[in-house]
């Protein structure tokens, strides 16, 4: 961009991902939009990860801390950036050149949004594209209502393609770190709407990599993993007690319940405890979804809830 704008922080948090690390960095450092600061937090890493980062010199802000988890990756980098935008990017995933010059101008486009977010392609680990670009429907606006309805859950996308003013962040870090050592990004995902408004970007401007070992590869990939009832219901749970928290911290009253977190409903349902939810109650839950805006998806989710629940496999 000709004019220069506001400063912007790309976050990027690694644990041992030094094999994609300087896709990632590169992808950061080789912006159209320059008026940047690039933070490297490396979460404890034990491969060739800090040798890396090391070798970028000063083109890098370094932040090497002991392990603990995706959150206190993302407290101990924000506490070290400057930037009036600020953006996050796994150390396993590659931003296309436009992509900060996109959420610059959309920032500007809607100064009232406290958080924005675009597309994203998944690929290989090689980058090879996978299927079409996600999220297929984006929400926008003032959602708190739809959002608090949905137990938090809507269909935001993974953090290397979420940007945040830095305003609404420094209310939400320091954020809790037991419950989040893994899916951090759910709690600023959860909260940021009942903060204020929400801008999307259609565009894919990330490419996603699905290498097996990150969390929602992982549980995209796994089918076993992603119907183990005790497991998922055991995370959303975290994520949702811990996004209270935040919320009780800033003062809110509102709060999320877990009956009401679509992720929740579908794995309790599968449960044999005494919180198993019924087949009639899940079903109402699919179709109402207040937070997702694609009639499709609804359906889809509809649908495959119910063959699943027949013992048909969906595909």
């Amino acid at each position: 961009m000709s004019v220069p704008g506001p400063l912007v922080s790309v976050l990027v948090n690694n644990y041992n991902y030094g094999r994609f690390l300087r896709d990632c960095i590169d992808s950061a450092l080789n912006q159209t939009y320059t008026n940047t600061e690039v933070i490297v937090v490396d979460d404890g890493s034990t491969d060739d990860s800090r040798e890396i980062v090391a070798s970028y010199g000063d083109k890098v802000i370094a932040v090497l801390k002991e392990n603990g988890g995706q959150a206190s990756a993302f407290n101990a980098g924000f506490t070290a950036c400057k930037g009036q935008i600020v953006c996050f990017l796994d150390s396993d995933d590659v931003w296309l050149p436009t992509k900060l010059e996109a959420v610059v101008s959309a920032a500007e486009a809607a100064p009232d949004a406290v958080m924005l977010y675009h597309a994203y392609q998944r690929t290989d680990a090689k980058l090879r594209p996978l299927g079409r670009t996600l999220p297929i429907s984006f929400l926008e606006g003032n959602v708190a209502e739809k959002v608090l309805a949905s137990g938090g859950y809507w269909p935001f996308p993974p953090p290397s393609a979420m940007a945040f003013r830095r305003s609404v962040l420094a209310s939400l870090i320091p954020m809790p770190e037991a419950p989040f050592r893994i899916c951090a990004d759910a709690c600023l995902a959860y909260c940021t709407p009942l903060i204020g408004h929400i801008a999307a970007i259609r565009q894919a401007l990330c490419l996603y990599r699905m290498h097996g070992s990150n969390v929602y590869a992982r549980m995209t990939a796994d089918r076993q993993q992603r119907t183990d009832s005790s497991l998922a219901r055991e995370r959303y749970r975290l994520i949702v007690e811990g996004a209270n928290q935040v919320l009780a911290r800033l003062g809110r009253v509102e709060r999320f319940r877990l009956q009401d977190h679509i992720g929740y409903v579908k794995t309790a349902y599968s449960a044999r405890s005494g919180d198993r939810t019924s087949w009639t109650y899940t079903s109402w839950k699919l179709v109402r979804m207040s937070s997702e805006p694609s009639i499709f998806v609804r359906f889809s989710a509809l649908t495959k809830f119910w063959l699943e629940s027949l013992g048909l496999q969906w595909s």
